[in-house]
């Protein structure tokens, strides 16, 4: 057997000798707002989904979002080495800027950066939900929405006054420490929070010696103001600023270290403004809706190499959105019909110095107007059917249509739902991938034109034990052409679409159980077969991945032992090194253990102790970068007047 066959083998053995499921995905009585133009219970909803509710993020005490990620099925996180660096997430097989990714409402991907967001900044203090929902959403979402979508909500102001803080502090120089308020009455309420996390870190180059740091302050605020309870106007301002040491790539033709990440004095810093003011209002008992709103995002990403500025970039995005939503019913039908308008004004700047190879500095705009129908009907309370179509009218490219169509069907009496979705998608090409220029490295190809993808889901989902435990099992498909890769053309790279269709296909499942009232168990698994038109497996995108978590409570209660297994199986990733003859090498698989426990200490107070990577394995997301071993940290969690 090989070792990728027996570390998976381990993994499930291990989730099997528990006799119960575990990873508790959702509750399917909730509301989820991301599956479609307005919230929706999640059994009613066809679409694969997965929520990582605020008891997990609270019980994990992991600073980076990305790691809570790794746990949901059919999602695949690539980080370039320790914290801070460059997250990418893939949701079944497709690329990382196939991922639509929202806070509170925002659209975040990053207009300069390939068009998608790096997910290595998001911290999770005040994070209070987390949405994912896997297939092509572009009907909903438009472009970047192709593999599918997450959405992450911060935690809501209530009224009264509440303030809470956390600090916690560990290996390789790390601390953590935030706080913020919230409060009012039921008219207006808000809720603001500060963060900096800091780490002298380990060395990015696996052969290096020195550390790179990396900072973070991120602030966030919220204010709900209900002036009737059927008006509602929301506001919302995030900003982070990080900093982070950085080892080059060797591309010297003769150097020995040639294709491999060395130790060097880089840097890159990088703010991120997002903002949002929105509105609605409702009339005859909520049977008639209106939501208007204005996003904005702001970006900029500067390089450095020993202290002097090489090259940088800037992006930013203005969003005006308007729907409205009629419900009404006709027998045992229940009708929900929305109409919405999009406009997106994007802009994106290049900067760096100009050389014999030309002037990289130059500035792009984008004007996007979308128009989106979304029909929804629910029979008997048993079927559940969702139509969705969208028209993009761009000013870079053709005009699009895409669409989406799901289902769900209940029988309650056996416990049993099954649900499926079909969809089609768009991405347009980046302003980076289209006009970026970095001399003697990467070259923008404005001939490039969207890519295209289509595909379905069906699943099934059985629950146990008078619903104390639930199974979902998942199939999906997807198919991609003008699939947007990069070329390389002498000692340049350039984007290109290339011809024929890529493939990707493979298997979810979830369980989880709840069958003691002290000890949850769940676990995921997920099989990706994800493949170029020529064949070749898609870089960076595990056939195999799996995930285990139970939580155990005692003391009433008042303690909790959190545990988290993590698999990661073979991927094939680039290598760029000109004394070998292969462009490619297989990355191993890996398993990281993980373990938190806390305990409260009154109403107000809790301690927290936890460990990373407990079994100090040796690995890598993506080749040449190095990982951390194992890690503690402890810390402590605060919180008056309410919640914590």
């Amino acid at each position: 057997m090989s070792n990728q066959s027996t570390k998976l083998a381990v993994l499930l053995a291990a989730a099997s000798t528990l006799a119960v499921p575990a990873f508790a995905e959702e509750d399917k009585d909730e509301v989820i707002v991301t599956g479609s133009r307005t919230p929706i219970d999640v059994k009613k909803l066809g679409s694969a989904t997965s929520i990582i509710d605020t008891a997990t993020i609270d019980a994990r005490h992991t600073p980076i979002v990305s790691d809570l990620l790794r746990d949901v099925p059919g999602l695949a996180v690539s980080r370039t080495g320790p914290a801070g660096t460059i997250t990418q997430v893939r949701i079944r097989g497709a690329e990382a800027n196939h991922t639509q990714t929202f806070i509170d409402g925002i659209e975040v991907n990053d207009p300069a950066n390939a068009s998608e967001f790096d997910f290595g900044h998001l911290l999770s203090h005040d994070i209070g939900r987390i949405e994912i929902i896997r297939g092509a959403q572009s009907a909903l979402y438009g472009s970047d929405a192709i593999g599918g979508v997450v959405n992450i909500l911060t935690k809501t102001p209530e009224p009264g006054f509440q303030a809470f803080g956390e600090a916690q502090a560990g290996s390789f120089g790390t601390y953590q420490v935030g706080g913020g308020v919230s409060g009012g009455t039921d008219w207006v309420k808000a809720r603001g929070s500060l963060t900096r996390y800091s780490t002298q870190g380990i060395s990015i180059s696996p052969t290096g010696s020195e550390d790179d740091a990396y900072e973070n302050v991120t602030g966030h605020a919220k204010v709900i103001v209900t002036p009737t309870d059927r008006a509602e106007l929301t506001g919302v301002f995030r900003y982070v600023e990080t900093e982070i040491d950085t080892d080059a790539q060797d591309f010297g033709f003769f150097s020995p270290t040639q294709g491999l990440i060395i130790d060097s004095d880089n840097e890159t810093k990088g703010q991120q403004l997002f903002a949002r003011i929105g509105g609605s209002i409702s009339f005859f008992d909520d049977a008639w809706e209106h939501r208007a709103a204005y996003g904005y995002t702001d970006t900029a990403n500067d390089f450095l190499a020993l202290g002097a500025f090489t090259n940088g970039n800037r992006g930013e995005r203005e969003k005006y959105e308007y729907q409205t939503t009629l419900r009404f019913d006709t027998g045992p039908a229940n009708h929900t019909a929305t109409i919405a308008f999009e406009h997106e004004e994007l802009e994106f700047q290049n900067i760096g110095t100009a050389s014999i190879f030309g002037d990289p500095n130059q500035q792009r705009q984008d004007d996007q107007t979308s128009y989106i129908g979304e029909y929804r009907v629910e029979l008997f309370d048993q079927l559940f059917v969702t139509g969705s179509v969208r028209h993009d009218q761009n000013d870079l490219f053709d005009n699009a249509t895409t669409y989406r169509a799901t289902a769900a069907y209940l029988l309650e009496d056996l416990g049993t739902r099954i649900h499926g979705s079909y969809g089609t998608g768009i991405k347009n090409p980046s302003f980076f991938e289209l006009f970026g220029f970095i001399p003697t490295t990467f070259i923008g190809n404005p001939n490039l034109t969207p890519e295209k993808s289509k595909g379905f889901d069906v699943g099934v989902e059985q629950t146990f034990f008078d619903d104390r435990a639930t199974i979902d099992v998942t199939y999906f498909q997807q198919d991609l052409t003008d699939e947007i890769a990069t070329n390389f053309v002498g000692f340049f790279t350039s984007p290109v679409n290339l011809t024929g269709e890529s493939d990707r296909s493979g298997i979810e499942v979830s369980l989880s159980a709840a069958l003691l009232d002290d000890l949850t168990i769940g676990a995921a698994y997920t099989y990706v077969d994800s493949e170029q038109p020529d064949g070749q497996d898609e870089v960076r995108r595990p056939n195999h991945i799996a995930s285990f978590n139970a939580g155990y409570t005692f003391c009433e209660g008042r303690g909790l032992i959190d545990l988290n297994v993590q698999y990661n199986g073979e991927q094939e990733d680039l290598e760029f090194i000109n004394a070998t003859p292969a462009t490619r090498v297989t990355l191993d698989s890996y398993i990281l253990v993980n373990m938190a426990a806390s305990y409260d200490v009154n109403e107000s107070v809790e301690l927290f102790v936890k460990g990373d990577n407990l079994a100090n394995e040796d690995y890598q997301d993506v080749f040449g970068f190095n990982t951390p071993g194992a890690a503690v940290f402890g810390g402590i969690r605060v919180g008056f007047g309410s919640q914590r």
